[in-house]
């Protein structure tokens, strides 16, 4: 089996060295009764594996006999050494949104559509449009969702009525955004404006909200996602603005920390008064400021600034992997586990996006809502999006990380004060090269 790493990134082997099947394979989803064990490979961060936990506790005890024996394969080396074992391929795999096209140019996986179209039970229609559209490829539903995440901006309410900023007016443009960095550093109630440990969020979802297409139909389409355009100029207008934030000090960006930058919320030293994060750690930001330690705290939760129109979305999906058809059903089965509307409504509970539109009237899921407004935002921006508008779920590409990475480091670039255009020409420059690398090493395992 040809497995690579092309520039620290996962090329999943297709089956057999066979070219990449996307017409919608045969799936089964019939429960026959000799499968009991479903084998589920994953990456998931600490907060992930224990919601995975308690959905796989559920899932046995409602089928006395079965069992779920989940791996955690770590990050892609781990999930690389896992593919070159010995050991049989998972029933299910669990991997993060962007993804997506690393995994269906594999070969390996039958589209989640596939298995739908024989299950009358489970209803794509009542998915949000923009969770469909981000799972999909040439128009077909891969995945299902888990727990699907979106950028957020994490601010403290009670830092910014004490600078005579309101906190339920986000701002409407760079400007204005800029503005009121200025207001709550100059107030002195912060000493850092915004502090950022996933910049690439700014091309990357800004390019979302822009309707800009950063690579060849936002690469889902076959061959689509072959080549990256950052020049676009609507993107670099707007990263003007962070040209000026990075030339004022209002931002800093401290690279991938996990929950420093949150930490600056609350740090009685420098304070920060701006910090985007994925939403999927609101409930735990939550409990931290409720717990009484930070009396003085009242959290607040905007949409990633400036993302009325798209944005991206990212967190853990599953795919099958069950070539088997009497292993496929009950591999079916713990997949719509997953994404059923009670674990779609608990996933809301913690910050996720409720990606059912039938989960969003649970009695449980509107009262954590009422109690802490802010797990509403990442659900009412991902279905506020019109996924009929170019590259409003975002762009990806096979090699998705390093994109990720290399837009981090452009970002870096500019606040330290590159231009937007400059930083932008080196990071198209080596994603390219990266995507043609991961387009030879596709050849040679034969999965063009």
């Amino acid at each position: 089996m040809a497995v690579s790493l092309v520039a620290g990134v996962l090329v999943v082997p297709a089956a057999s060295g066979a070219a990449p099947d996307r017409s919608a394979p045969s799936c089964s989803v019939a429960l026959d009764g000799a499968a009991n064990t479903v084998t589920v490979w994953h990456q998931l961060g600490f907060l992930a594996e224990e919601e995975l936990g308690g959905l796989i506790a559920e899932f046995e005890a409602a089928r006395p006999g079965v069992t779920v024996e989940a791996v955690d394969v770590g990050a892609d080396g781990g999930l690389l050494q896992a593919l070159r074992s010995d050991r049989p391929a998972p029933d299910v795999l669990l991997v993060n949104a962007e993804s997506i096209v690393n995994i269906t140019d594999s070969g390996r996986v039958t589209p989640a559509a596939a298995c739908i179209a024989q299950d009358p039970s489970f209803d794509q229609t009542d998915l949000l449009p923009a969770v469909v559209e981000a799972l999909s490829v040439d128009d077909t539903l891969w995945g299902l969702p888990m727990l699907m995440s979106t950028p957020v901006l994490y601010f403290d309410q009670a830092q910014f009525r004490a600078a005579g900023l309101d906190p339920t007016d986000p701002p409407d443009d760079v400007d204005e955004l800029i503005g009121q960095l200025r207001t709550l550093v100059g107030s002195g109630q912060v000493t850092m404006g915004m502090v950022t440990a996933s910049a690439e969020w700014f091309a990357l979802a800004w390019a979302a909200d822009l309707g800009l297409e950063l690579a060849d139909d936002a690469g889902r389409v076959a061959n689509g996602g072959r080549e990256v355009d950052l020049l676009q100029q609507p993107l670099l207008d707007r990263l003007e603005g962070i040209s000026i934030m990075g030339a004022e000090r209002l931002i800093d960006d401290i690279g991938n920390q996990a929950f420093e930058d949150l930490l600056k919320l609350t740090d009685p030293v420098n304070p920060a008064g701006m910090v985007p994060h994925t939403s999927g750690t609101m409930g735990v930001v939550y409990d931290l400021l409720d717990d009484g330690r930070f009396e003085d705290s009242e959290l607040g939760v905007w949409p990633f600034p400036l993302t009325e129109r798209g944005t991206v979305l990212g967190g853990p999906v599953s795919y099958m992997f069950a070539q088997d058809p009497g292993q496929q059903g009950l591999a079916w089965a713990f997949m719509s586990h997953l994404a059923s509307p009670a674990a779609q409504a608990r996933a809301a509970t913690l910050g996720y996006v409720g990606a059912r539109r039938s989960s969003l009237d649970d009695p449980a899921l509107q009262a954590a809502w009422q109690e802490r407004p802010g797990l509403r935002v990442p659900t009412e921006v991902v279905a506020a999006i019109d996924p009929t508008l170019p590259g409003s779920v975002g762009t990806v590409v096979g090699p998705d990380y390093r994109l990720e990475w290399r837009l981090g480091w452009a970002l870096r670039d500019i606040i330290d004060g590159s231009s937007p255009r400059d930083a932008l020409a080196r990071a198209e420059i080596d994603i390219n090269l990266t995507i043609d690398a991961y387009l030879e090493a596709r050849a040679r395992a034969g999965t063009p």
